[in-house]
């Protein structure tokens, strides 16, 4: 199976050969990953090198911490991606957009205020979990609708940060 990985603005195309190789553009890699008991730490072997990383997921969105660096890597498999981005062909730039917490945590500052201009991609706010911090961005430009938490607000997975009209 193929999937797509994108990390920083990079794209890697990922094949899966067997359980224990992959083909990451082209390159044949030996890997072996193992959960570290119930946490989100994962003793990783690539090409015989051990890494340990903590990986936290939240639906396609995965963020892997290794050395002190944080990653945020988006996967998909390649009918997902067609289906996003014909979806994207579509898709109306006006109404209402929200932004949605990925994962739980705490609101540590709200970047944007009610009646802001705002243009696509720009931090809206910053949510703490798993002690890293997480900025949140407008996926398209706009004008702030409303703000719906406040810095110091814990919130769940999928609710709503921020509505841009």
């Amino acid at each position: 199976m193929r999937y797509i990985a994108t990390v920083n603005g990079r794209e890697f195309v990922i094949d899966l050969e067997n359980d224990q190789s992959l083909l990451i553009d082209g390159r044949l890699v030996e890997v072996d990953m193992e959960r570290i008991n119930t946490s989100s730490l994962y003793s990783l072997l690539v090409d015989h090198m051990s890494h340990e990383v903590a990986v936290e997921e939240a639906g396609h969105l995965f963020r892997v911490m290794l050395y002190g660096e944080l990653f945020e890597v988006y996967v998909e498999d390649e009918r997902t991606r067609r289906l996003r981005q014909a979806g994207h062909r579509v898709v109306p730039s006006a109404g209402d957009a929200n932004v949605q917490a990925p994962i739980p945590g705490l609101i540590t500052q709200v970047l944007v205020e009610p009646g802001q201009t705002i243009s696509l991609g720009q931090p809206v706010a910053m949510l703490e979990a798993m002690k890293m911090e997480n900025e949140l961005r407008a996926p398209r430009e706009g004008t702030v609708a409303s703000v719906e938490v406040e810095p110091g607000q814990r919130v769940e997975q999928g609710q709503v940060i921020v509505v841009i009209h």
